[in-house]
Order: structure tokens, then C-alpha cells, then sequence
């Protein structure tokens, strides 16, 4: 069996605001739309915004079964400036074996890790 990176699907209250985050802070470009949903695209990433029946944020981390996803970075101060200035929520940088972390939420209170590559 083979498996390989797919969209990853996110379930956000506003699909044109969820977007706009993403695109503001890391340079997503969107490459689809459609009445229900919105995709974005930055290298071979691709998120898909579906619109959520209720406004329930993510749980903290660690507060319940959850997954997130890393986002793998060259440019970690330019993210974590764009996290920020676009409204996400970034913790505290730490540091493992010399590369730096953290993890984000966006506008919908959606976990993410940021990791220096």
C-alpha cells in the first residue's frame, strides 16, 4: 500500500475569512471556489474551508482526542509575524535538538504546529 499528502480539509464559521488568514499569513494562493467551499494552495500543500454547522473551536492542546498538522519552515520569524498579523493566536517559541517551534491557532481556533526546518 501507498499512501501519499492529501488536501487537508478544514470545517471553519466563514469561508472567506478562513481563507484570507491563510493567505495573509503564509502567502496561500486561493485555486478554487465553489458556494460551499474554498481551496488554497501554497507548494504542494493544499487546504480545502468547508463552512461548520456550529462554531465550536478546536480543544487546547492536549484538553482531548485531537490532530494536528505541522507546517515545515525556512522563514519561521516571517510565519510567526504573519501568524499574528493576521489575527492567529502563536505560543510560546521553544526550542528541540537547535530547531525552533511552536503552535498557532487560526481565526476558528484551529491547532497548528509551526516547525523550523
Amino acid at each position: 500500500m501507498k499512501l501519499r499528502q492529501g488536501e487537508i480539509n478544514l470545517w471553519v464559521t466563514d469561508l472567506d475569512r478562513a481563507a484570507g488568514f491563510y493567505m495573509q499569513a503564509f502567502g496561500f494562493e486561493e485555486c478554487e471556489r465553489g458556494e460551499t467551499y474554498r481551496k488554497v494552495q501554497h507548494g504542494d500543500i493544499t487546504l480545502t474551508f468547508f463552512r461548520a454547522r456550529e462554531a465550536e473551536p478546536a480543544p487546547d492542546f492536549g484538553m482531548g482526542c485531537m490532530m494536528t498538522t505541522d507546517f515545515i519552515t525556512d522563514e519561521f520569524d516571517a510565519c510567526v509575524e504573519g501568524i499574528t498579523q493576521a489575527g492567529g493566536i502563536v505560543q510560546e517559541t521553544q526550542t528541540n535538538e537547535g530547531k525552533r517551534f511552536t503552535l498557532f491557532r487560526d481565526l476558528d481556533g484551529i491547532n497548528w504546529e509551526l516547525i523550523e526546518a
